[in-house]
């Protein structure tokens, strides 16, 4: 009888010392997962060469190492400029009857510009999310141009019907804004979710205000008696639609490198409005020459794309992206051709057309906090 009582007892005591061990060591499931044995619940997934990524609940969201949190927030640096939007409103030269260039011709064009995009999306599922982003840019430009006797200035935007005789012009100044906002609302579903990669369509809503302002004046000697020359433009456009796009990304095995691509195509249907009022300086007063305005529906279809590398924590909470985006905003109207139009008296040109295009494009600094 001892000896069996004694058999037991050391049975129970070699296997209580065996679970102990088990408790400090992960095991390994069927299905390839890592766990703990002292928390059965949670599983540790792990890629494909062994590495720890997400915690995830043992039969739980087979997507929850795409994106394991409820909340994304993010920050981006653009640093952008407008393309295709220049405005060329002066040129030098010795005769006015027949102009000929004979210098560098004035041209207000924009250059690279600070701008911001922000956003937070939250998770639905475990495979997708909603989210909306807010993004702003403004720029502002300008140029001059200067010439001496016997070279005059010739105006290239104002109105050939309305300018004064024998005008002598040697100085012109121009400055050219161009700021736009968006708003946008997404709907992300991930239909591609594996440890090293991800890729997602998007589908959501656009909102779109443009801003185009200019003023150009060409000024004469002090003594001269025809005076100063002053144009004035506006060209607004808001709307609103729809946007659809696609997004993927690689991640590294053994590190936290990754690519990442991105595409959208948005069309937001809204209306432009344009004005414009050209005036004469006269003694210290001025006169106004032309004085119109202008409006029409459009719907403006944007074409985004981005690419780009970037770094991201082995948990997943911090990301830290860089890359190259272009963007083409296709059927709007542009300062210049609202210009042009004016001095022809042909608007029907401001409809749809080919070269009615506007372009942005710079590079791309993210941070983003899951959590």
């Amino acid at each position: 009888m001892k000896t069996t009582v004694t058999a037991i007892v050391a049975a129970l005591v070699l296997l209580a010392g065996q679970q102990r061990g088990m408790a400090e060591q992960p095991g390994q499931d069927l299905t390839g997962g890592y766990f703990n044995s002292t928390d059965p619940g949670s599983l540790l997934v792990r890629g494909q060469q062994g590495e720890p990524l997400f915690p995830q609940a043992i039969g739980g969201d087979p997507c929850a190492d795409c994106c394991p949190y409820c909340w994304q927030g993010f920050g981006e640096f653009l640093y952008l400029r407008a393309g295709n939007a220049e405005i060329t409103y002066g040129m030098p030269t010795e005769s006015l009857v027949t102009p000929l260039a004979v210098g560098r011709v004035g041209v207000v064009d924009t250059d690279y510009q600070p701008a911001f995009r922000a956003g937070v999306a939250r998770r639905l599922d475990e495979c997708s999310t909603i989210g909306v982003s807010y993004t702003q840019f403004e720029s502002s430009s300008i140029d001059e141009l200067h010439v001496f006797d016997p070279q005059v200035l010739y105006p290239l935007v104002l109105n050939p019907a309305v300018l004064a005789t024998d005008p002598v012009w040697r100085d012109a100044y121009a400055r050219h804004d161009i700021d736009f906002r968006l708003i946008d609302a997404d709907y992300r579903y991930s239909f591609v979710c594996e440890s090293r990669c991800d890729a997602a369509v998007l589908i959501g809503a656009r909102y779109l205000n443009l801003e185009q302002a200019a003023s150009i004046a060409f000024y004469a000697p002090a003594m001269d008696t025809i005076g100063d020359e002053y144009l004035f433009t506006n060209v607004n456009f808001d709307g609103g639609g729809i946007r659809l796009g696609l997004e993927g990304e690689r991640r590294a095995a053994n590190c936290g490198l990754l690519a990442y691509g991105k595409t959208a195509a948005s069309f937001v249907a809204g209306e432009f409005r344009a004005d414009l009022f050209q005036a004469r300086g006269i003694q210290g007063g001025a006169i106004p020459i032309v004085d119109t305005s202008w409006r029409a529906t459009r719907l403006v279809s944007m074409l985004d794309l981005e690419v780009g590398v970037g770094w991201t924590a082995l948990d997943g909470r911090l990301r830290l992206t860089g890359g190259y985006m272009i963007s083409g905003w296709f059927n709007t109207v542009r300062s210049t051709d609202w210009i042009r139009a004016v001095q022809t008296n042909d608007f029907a040109s401001l409809s749809a057309g080919a070269d009615k295009v506007m372009t942005f494009d710079g590079i791309v600094g993210r941070a983003e906090l899951r959590f």
